[in-house]
C-alpha cells in the first residue's frame, strides 16, 4: 500500500482541505518561517535580542530547514521526476 493509499483510505472530515491545497500552504509557509525565524537570531547575533529570545529561533530555524526536504511540495516534485 502507498502512502497516497494509506491517506485516502483515512476517514477524513468532510473539511478537509484538498491535497493540492495543503501542498500549496506547506511551500509558502515554510519559507515565511525560516526567514522569521532567520531574522530574530541574526538581531540575537549583532545583540538587539537576548540570546534567551533568539535561541529557540535558531533550533527551531534549523529543524525548518531540515523538514523543508520532507514537505509535501518536496515529495510532490521528488515524486513527479521519479515517475516521469
Amino acid at each position: 500500500m502507498t502512502w497516497m493509499e494509506w491517506y485516502n483510505s483515512l476517514a477524513k472530515p468532510r473539511w478537509t482541505p484538498a491535497p493540492a491545497t495543503i501542498n500549496l500552504i506547506w511551500t509558502i509557509l515554510y519559507p515565511i518561517l525560516l526567514v522569521s525565524f532567520d531574522f530574530v537570531f541574526v538581531r540575537a547575533v549583532r545583540g538587539k535580542v537576548g540570546w534567551k529570545v533568539g535561541l529557540p529561533f535558531a533550533i527551531n530555524s534549523w529543524r525548518t530547514s531540515c523538514s523543508c526536504r520532507s514537505s509535501p511540495g518536496y515529495a510532490a516534485f521528488r515524486w513527479r521526476r521519479a515517475t516521469s
